[in-house]
């Protein structure tokens, strides 16, 4: 019958803004089906995150200091293919849908539209 569906994400949120990395905390710490597991605030640390700890969904931002997030997204996908990756930004322009989708990710979420819903909506389309 198809792989079992996910009930409980282990979520590495990616992003150089304290403030955003606040605001995910808020929104996303308090709901039943998410666990924040690690914080990072580059694509470098993430992928060390992703390598100690058992995520299964990323939250990356775009712009990073040192290698974008697109890197960090191709990146874990192509070694860890069962995370469900969603990149964001601050900003949206139409060919960021088309990367996220060629590198693998879920989607692309604009910072303005976040919101738990709009997360988990992403994790867990098929």
């Amino acid at each position: 019958k198809g792989k079992e569906e996910i009930m409980s994400w282990r979520l590495l949120v990616v992003d150089d803004s304290p403030e955003f990395l606040s605001l995910v905390r808020e929104f996303l710490g308090s709901h039943p089906d998410v666990t924040i597991v690690a914080e990072a605030s580059s694509a470098e640390v993430a992928l060390e995150l992703v390598d100690k700890t058992s995520v299964n969904a990323a939250l990356i931002d775009l712009h990073l200091p040192g290698r974008n997030g697109l890197w960090a997204a191709q990146t874990v996908l192509h070694t860890y293919p069962h995370i469900r990756v969603i990149l964001m930004s601050a900003t949206w322009d139409q060919s960021y849908d088309v990367l996220a989708k060629a590198v693998g990710a879920r989607g692309f979420l604009r910072k303005k539209a976040f919101s738990a819903e709009a997360v988990l909506r992403l994790l867990g389309e098929r």
